[in-house]
């Protein structure tokens, strides 16, 4: 063991290289393998090769939170917001698809939105996630981010659509309901379901001018 502590980071780096091996080929122990590559990238953060050897076997043994963690190290050391991005995007899909984790993953998610706003698949994920966990004020947030972001005009009318039914049958908010229709109307002047809504809420409120 001395001589062992007394071996430069980069000896002790090849060592722990060749034991993760010989664990996972020869004695097929996976998690004696996962630990030696642990030590190894923290000895040598920027090795692509050892993050990329220590990640297969993380996803190989299902162990999600071990990769997340390794995940947000390499987020944390981030030289650009796009790299940070991209590791926040991963770490998200993970809680959303591995680990069913539709907390963990609206967090992240919401952090993705906090470098870029207009993020779309950030905004498209927590639009499902609060469709699903019956989040109407989140929701509805998420809806008119998801509008304002859109250069498609087919695309704002049906945004804006959903919207006025979530702030309608949901909310109970007949009058930004309303707005959200007249919304519709800039991007399709024709659009029926919209007309039929504003109808619908005039007739329940009474405005008949």
């Amino acid at each position: 063991v001395g001589g062992s502590q007394k071996l430069s980071a980069a000896a002790r780096v090849v060592r722990l290289r060749e034991a993760a091996g010989i664990a996972e080929e020869r004695l097929r122990d996976f998690d004696g393998a996962i630990s030696a590559y642990k030590l190894a990238t923290i000895l040598d953060p920027d090795s692509g090769e050892l993050a990329r050897h220590l990640e297969r076997l993380l996803i190989s043994a299902e162990r999600w939170d071990d990769l997340i963690e390794r995940i947000e190290a390499d987020a944390a050391r981030a030289e650009t917001p796009r790299e940070k991005i991209d590791l926040l995007r991963r770490i998200a899909d993970i809680h959303w698809g591995r680990r069913s984790d539709t907390n963990a993953a609206a967090d992240t998610y919401r952090r993705v939105l906090e470098l870029a706003p207009d993020d779309e698949k950030a905004l498209e994920t927590l639009d499902e996630i609060y469709l699903r966990e019956s989040d109407w004020d989140n929701l509805v947030g998420i809806l008119k981010r998801r509008e304002s972001a859109s250069p498609i005009r087919t695309e704002k009318a049906k945004l804006c659509l959903r919207l006025a039914a979530v702030l309608h049958e949901q909310l109970e908010e007949p009058d930004e309901a309303y707005e959200a229709c007249q919304k519709v109307l800039q991007y399709d002047s024709d659009n029926t379901e919209a007309l039929r809504r504003m109808e619908a809420i005039d007739t329940i409120g009474g405005n008949w001018e």
